[in-house]
């Protein structure tokens, strides 16, 4: 098989690596030795319950990586990880119709030998030297069969320890990656709390503001409004006054030639301002001249 790629998260290529470890031995090598068996029938019987437990503890694995796709990263991933499932499903169908044939094969093999050596011994009865002789060896025949049978248990208990070992090694990562995201949780959770304080605050600031900003501007249109005002005073009082100072000066030379005969005129000007917060108005009274004493 290909090798996988390196956009899968760490639990999945972990586990799609034993899977592929677990397919690869039981094609190469258990599958071949059970095809090839020609007995005792209880090393093939073991073998063949060796590889149906491998083919279903494969299935269960294959189903595990298959709900692990979803939680890929990116659509790719994805999209490769369930090209790699069902390859390893194809491929663990094939094993399981390969490993019935072997069963089968290996079967015929052993009742093919058990008749033919039934029928050997039935044919020609051995000479007494000759049956100490083929005593000794199926006894060595059998011991062979046994340190075989237990070469291969020993074989398989070391398989079975590694991948306990990688299984445990794989619950340690995951406790420390589940750590490592309750962690995380924790400090975004306490960083959104300072934000939300942070936010609660500027909102009443801008609020504030908001209103100082109407405020200054009502105050700054009131005083533009008095300066206006007051510019429109002064433009009326100027003319008033010197129109004030000139009949003055004219009535107080006609005063002066005409003081024997009583009072002379006089001249009164009044110019009223009132000023209020919304309204501004201003009134001129006319020159009142009263009646001549004489």
């Amino acid at each position: 098989m290909p090798p996988l790629p390196a956009v899968f998260d760490a639990d999945s290529l972990a586990l799609a690596e034993t899977i592929e470890r677990g397919l690869n031995d039981l094609s190469t090598f258990q599958i071949p030795r059970l095809r090839t068996c020609t007995g005792p029938l209880a090393t093939q019987q073991l073998w063949a319950a060796e590889i149906r437990e491998d083919v279903e503890k494969l299935g269960a694995q294959i189903e595990e990586l298959d709900v692990l796709v979803d939680d890929q990263r990116t659509e790719r991933a994805r999209r490769e990880l369930r090209l790699r499932v069902d390859t390893f499903r194809d491929t663990l169908n094939e094993l399981r119709k390969d490993s019935r044939a072997a069963v089968l094969a290996s079967k015929r093999a052993i009742d093919a030998q058990q008749r033919s050596q039934r029928e050997e011994l039935l044919s020609k009865p051995p000479p007494i030297n000759e049956k100490v002789l083929s005593t000794a060896g199926n006894t060595k025949a059998t011991e062979d069969a046994l340190m075989t049978a237990t070469n291969n248990v020993t074989e398989t208990l070391q398989r079975t320890m590694g991948l306990m070992q990688k299984e445990l090694e794989r619950s340690v990562l995951s406790s420390q990656l589940l750590e490592t995201s309750t962690a995380t949780l924790q400090s975004t959770s306490q960083h959104h709390d300072s934000l939300s304080i942070l936010l609660g605050s500027s909102r009443e600031l801008i609020t504030a503001l908001q209103k100082t900003d109407t405020l200054d501007r009502l105050l700054i249109a009131d005083l533009a409004e008095g300066f206006q005002n007051r510019i429109l005073v002064d433009q009326v009082r100027e003319p008033a006054e010197l129109e004030f100072r000139a009949k003055r000066s004219r009535d107080h030379g006609e005063g002066n030639s005409s003081r024997k005969h009583g009072s002379c005129e006089c001249c009164i000007f009044v110019l009223r301002c009132h000023r209020s917060f919304s309204d501004t108005y201003c009134d001129r009274v006319q020159f009142v001249r009263p009646r001549s004493h004489y």
